[in-house]
């Protein structure tokens, strides 16, 4: 049984949004288990946004005497884009000198590669000062929150945020694990495409777990997208789409399965004209099936 949910048509958060039936039974006396089949994730959730109190700088030009703040709109900055966007707004301010008409920018924000840290120029009397936590993304701790001079941050860059992974989760799904914690998480994933691309998702091998039900039908379906087992900010996902199955297995008490069984094998051993089922005592039959399925 394949399910398609897509937030789009939803009219509701797309990284977290619930679908309704109704009318979805399901057969009784089975248990049932979910995958993802496909899901279709957009890259594009924020890493600076005023909900998380870093979207704000501030420069000097004359030494520290006054600062000018630059507010950065909520959205996905690479190390690249914020220096650009720093760099526009002084530009704009009439803060930045040309030599032949070429501006000369007396500060300048870049990743360094080898050492994986952000190395800030800054020269001429100029000053850049964090008055948000946006040095926490760029890996410049608290004794580094005004540059002054060409400096490296004494951390790593974490432009992530932290968000090293993200995970869906589906209400009906039971049987995951999050440490020693148990989860409704189907899959968990990683984006191997640039920001603002769209991220195709489709397991080579679906992993099943078990649903968990209230009766033979189907109420409604939540699913979510989080960051690293936390749920994730608002004005995160633009799009999301899923595909998931459901797989059912039979599931009959444990004596009912072993008669069950058992008048199968009588079935086909009277079918092939085999008569040692009547001299083998019904103990030492369950004993032989139940290697022979589990061995």
């Amino acid at each position: 049984m394949l399910i398609k949910l897509d937030s789009e048509t939803a009219n509701q958060s797309s990284h977290n949004f619930q679908v309704d039936f109704s009318n979805f039974s399901l057969e009784k006396n089975t248990q049932y288990e979910i995958g993802l089949v496909k899901a279709s994730v957009w890259y594009a959730f924020h890493n600076v946004s005023t909900a998380f109190s870093n979207n704000t700088v501030q420069y000097s030009t004359n030494g520290g005497t006054s600062f000018t703040t630059i507010t950065f709109p909520n959205g996905l900055y690479s190390i690249d884009a914020i220096n650009q966007f720093i760099q526009a707004q002084m530009l704009a301010n009439g803060d930045v000198p040309t030599v032949n008409g070429a501006p000369q920018y007396n500060i300048i924000v870049a990743p360094n590669f080898s050492t994986l840290k952000v190395d800030i120029t800054v020269k001429n009397n100029y000053q850049l000062k964090f008055n948000s936590s946006m040095n926490e993304l760029l890996g410049f701790d608290n004794s580094q929150l005004t540059v002054s001079t060409t400096t490296s941050g004494n951390d790593v860059a974490n432009i992530t945020r932290s968000v090293n992974s993200l995970s869906i989760k589906c209400s009906i799904a039971t049987g995951s694990f999050e440490n020693a914690t148990t989860s409704d998480v189907i899959y968990t994933f990683i984006f191997n495409v640039g920001p603002g691309s769209l991220q195709e998702i489709a397991p080579n091998q679906i992993l099943y777990v078990p649903i968990l039900l209230s009766g033979a039908y189907l109420y409604n379906v939540l699913l979510s997208i989080v960051e690293d087992g936390a749920a994730m900010s608002f004005s995160l996902l633009i799009l999301s789409k899923f595909s998931i199955f459901f797989t059912a297995t039979v599931s009959l008490s444990p004596l009912a399965y072993k008669i069950d069984r058992k008048q199968n094998v009588k079935n086909t051993m009277k079918k092939n004209n085999f008569n040692v089922f009547d001299a083998v005592s019904s103990t030492s039959f369950f004993v032989c099936l139940l290697f022979f399925l589990f061995l």
